[in-house]
């Protein structure tokens, strides 16, 4: 019985060769092509025929060809028998319409001198590059947003806190009894307080696209409150800034039964904080020793003072600012200027809130079972 002849190694090559997934060209010493397999003949637009006994720039853009051809005469001159070119520099190939594309080469050589050939294996990386250039677009367009909201939070902030002053001020001037200004001044104050509203709209609307959706203030908590209950309680209220302390300390005077505690530093808030239990903690989310994120963990970690409500008070109202407050166990996110009635009237429900929490966890209330 006659055994079948084995197949021939240089045909079992060649089958190889042409059923590659890269682009498999090689050139002479010339530099002209005498093997394009299909890949080649896919990925160039351009037929075996067309392409055998071709020079290489043939298949290179015309600005790149000098630089190339001297590239791999010097590969065909050295002592590397491989050489990957990609990573080296940016390689492009032509296609035959014209069309010019990004690519990957590494080339291998046998043979010396005249009977020198050069293989060539090319991968056609216009996904990879399209896909990096994807990539860095996002990360582009995520750091340019980015410094925009910290931008626009640190101009709401800025605008603000003035505006919490002017308007601050004319409020107590306005709403105080008996004070003693003449008809001219009353009509001065009048216009400034007009004034510091119309420059608040200008602000609000030119943030109004970066604006929380939710509002400033939990109005619903006014209304869960009784008239004629009279607030009591402590109120610690965590600010740096002297004028914005001096405007809630003058607001709350009011109401002889609320004490308010002020401190400059979230290390100091942190502190009175564990000392005074206070009714409610008002939190400047800015402060010079550290932000109010971090105010808020310090007191959620701490058994003593994780039950506290806070509010977040800021000149802010970018929404990322609204959404980490929030995250970090605010009860809510006021932002200044205040309005003062909205601001009484939301103060009062969460003293009398405490109030009420703190008689049903009294002992007295409550006793221990027997």
């Amino acid at each position: 019985m006659t055994e079948p002849d084995s197949p021939d190694p240089r045909e079992r090559l060649a089958d190889i060769v042409e059923t590659a997934m890269d682009a498999i060209i090689t050139i002479d010493a010339t530099q002209r092509i005498v093997l394009f397999n299909e890949a080649a003949c896919r990925m160039f637009l351009l037929a075996a025929r067309d392409a055998l006994g071709q020079p290489l720039d043939l298949l290179i853009p015309a600005v790149h060809r000098p630089a190339h051809r001297e590239h791999v005469a010097r590969y065909h001159e050295g002592d590397d028998a491989a050489r990957r070119m990609g990573p080296v520099r940016a390689l492009s190939g032509l296609r035959s319409d014209g069309t010019e594309f990004p690519i990957e080469a590494t080339i291998s050589r046998t043979g010396r001198g005249a009977d020198m050939l050069m293989t060539v294996m090319v991968r056609d990386v216009t996904a990879v590059r399209e896909a990096e250039r994807t990539r860095l677009a996002r990360a582009a367009a995520e750091a340019a947003n980015r410094a925009k909201n910290e931008f626009l939070s640190r101009m709401s902030h800025e605008l603000r806190t003035p505006l919490n002053a002017v308007l601050g001020i004319t409020q107590l001037l306005r709403g105080r009894p008996g004070a003693r200004l003449g008809g001219n001044e009353n009509m001065q104050l009048e216009l400034l307080h007009a004034a510091g509203l119309r420059l608040q709209v200008l602000i609000d609307r030119m943030l109004e696209f970066s604006r929380h959706p939710g509002g400033d203030f939990p109005l619903h908590f006014a209304a869960e409150t009784s008239a004629d209950e009279p607030p009591a309680g402590t109120v610690l209220y965590i600010e740096d800034n002297a004028v914005n302390a001096l405007l809630v300390v003058e607001v709350l005077r009011q109401w002889p039964d609320v004490k308010v505690v002020v401190a400059a530093t979230g290390t100091e808030g942190v502190q009175q904080a564990r000392e005074l239990d206070p009714s409610l903690v008002l939190l400047d989310m800015r402060l010079p020793d550290m932000s109010g994120d971090q105010v808020l963990h310090q007191l959620r970690v701490d058994p003593a003072t994780r039950g506290l409500t806070v509010v977040a008070l800021s000149a802010s109202a970018m929404p990322l600012d609204v959404e980490l407050a929030m995250n970090a166990g605010a009860r809510a996110y006021w932002t200044k200027p205040f309005d003062f009635p909205s601001f009484l009237a939301n103060v009062k429900a969460l003293l009398s809130e405490a109030k009420r929490k703190r008689r049903l966890d009294s002992p007295a209330v409550n006793p221990p079972p027997a």
